[in-house]
């Protein structure tokens, strides 16, 4: 979705590994992202894995969301929400403001 387009993701664990000269021109990596990913995400859910081989050992390691994702219809209602208060803000301003002057 256009809410998960621009989500980092990020290793859930380093992984240290101590190889040999040919193992190190041996290494194959498999991505697998889950399905279906969609806003609202938290950061660190896991997103998929990433399994390294080297001959015959498999490392796994999940790979989580590095930030939060909102969905834009949340954005658009804490704007609209925002825009409300600064507005009833300003009604109360202007009240106050007009009130005084009458005293006068």
């Amino acid at each position: 979705t256009d809410e998960t387009k621009s989500l980092d993701l990020k290793l859930e664990k380093e992984l240290n590994v101590l190889l040999n000269n040919k193992d190190k021109e041996n290494i194959q990596t498999e991505i697998i992202i889950n399905d279906n990913i969609s806003a609202p995400i938290a950061t660190n859910a896991v997103m998929g894995n990433i399994t390294y081989t080297v001959g015959n050992d498999k490392y796994t390691i999940n790979l989580l969301a590095s930030h939060d994702v909102v969905r834009k219809e949340n954005i658009i209602w804490i704007l609209r929400l925002c825009l409300i208060l600064i507005f009833l803000i300003l009604i109360i301003f202007v009240i106050f403001k007009l009130s005084k002057k009458l005293k006068k």
